[in-house]
């Protein structure tokens, strides 16, 4: 049994967190949820997390939510993985807001910059949901 699950349902935001995983190459198990049959709402998923949203990581006792907060987090829990950004640098936001929202036709962007920067990396982190038993 490997140390990190998602609770993963498709199609949400929880296969952002999917894809993160496979970058991190760390093993990890699947927990599907089924939101049409509202397994989210389900007591045994509500313990998990108590919005009854996904995507929802466990590592170990650590319980995250919220894609943005579970994409930062592997980052910095895998730092051999190469995804991290350093504090204070824009590009963290970048990667948090890349994760969390989709842009709008009316968003402008650099070329260069697939994602518009909203904030800093320690806004996106003041954003997560963390929890230990």
């Amino acid at each position: 049994m490997a140390q990190l699950t998602l609770y993963h349902a498709a199609p949400s935001r929880s296969s952002i967190v999917r894809w993160m995983l496979e970058e991190i190459g760390e093993p990890y198990d699947i927990h599907l949820l089924r939101l049409m049959d509202g397994d989210q709402l389900g007591p045994d998923y509500l313990a998990i997390n108590p919005m009854g949203k996904v995507p929802a990581l466990k590592h170990g006792d650590v319980v995250i939510t919220e894609a943005a907060a579970v994409c930062t987090y592997l980052a910095d829990a895998f730092p051999r993985a190469g995804l991290s950004v350093p504090i204070g640098d824009r590009g963290a936001a970048s990667i948090s807001n890349g994760c969390s929202s989709v842009p709008d036709a009316s968003s402008r962007r650099s070329p260069t910059a697939p994602f518009r920067v909203r904030g800093s990396r320690a806004a996106a982190r003041s954003a997560m949901a963390i929890s230990t038993p």
